[in-house]
């Protein structure tokens, strides 16, 4: 980025399985940014010019802003174990939880489960997490088990747009989207 100018020198690509329409939009793109458009900042906008095309991007967390923790309903997408992910693909009705205030409500794809939590910016403290001790299959015991290790006295979190990870410091979590 000098003189007004963004110099890019080449950029690569997959073209790996993209299909035309995809392919001949990386191509557009590819060529537009190694033309030296001009860029210009102006608050939480990047504005790039090159002849008649003019393309405005506006900063991530202003135009998808972080999702509450509260009055949503997040899914489990991906059980963290021991610091690798593992997806969990089961034929189950879908894991989730919920938080109202002080209030954890969910389903370990098998048992309704509740408890308290507190919070603070970082942190999330649940307490007398319980199930309704319904059998599972070994599938979603699997995931219970998960969740109720998870849910434990106090682990770390973090919202990424429509996206919440819970870490608990044995380095087990979950990893949630907004349903």
């Amino acid at each position: 980025m000098a003189g007004g100018s963004l110099w890019i020198d080449g950029i690569g690509g997959t073209q790996v399985g993209c299909q035309p329409p995809l392919r001949d939009q990386e191509e557009w793109l590819k060529t537009f940014l190694t033309s030296q458009p001009n860029w210009r900042l102006n608050g939480d906008e990047l504005t790039l010019t090159s002849g008649s095309t003019t393309i405005t991007l506006l900063d991530r967390k202003i135009a998808e802003p972080d999702v509450p923790l509260d009055g949503v309903r997040w899914e489990v997408v991906t059980i963290i174990t021991n610091a690798y992910l593992r997806h969990h693909r089961y034929h189950a009705e879908q894991a989730w939880i919920s938080f109202d205030g002080g209030r954890l409500t969910g389903w370990s794809g098998c048992s309704e489960l509740s408890g308290t939590v507190t919070r603070n910016n970082t942190e999330l403290t649940f307490g007398n997490v319980a199930t309704t001790g319904h059998t599972c299959t070994a599938e979603t015991a699997a995931m219970q088990a998960a969740m109720l290790a998870t849910l434990e006295p106090a682990v770390s979190y973090t919202i990424d747009y429509n996206q919440l990870t819970l870490l608990a410091p044995s380095g087990i979590g979950l990893d949630l989207k907004v349903g």
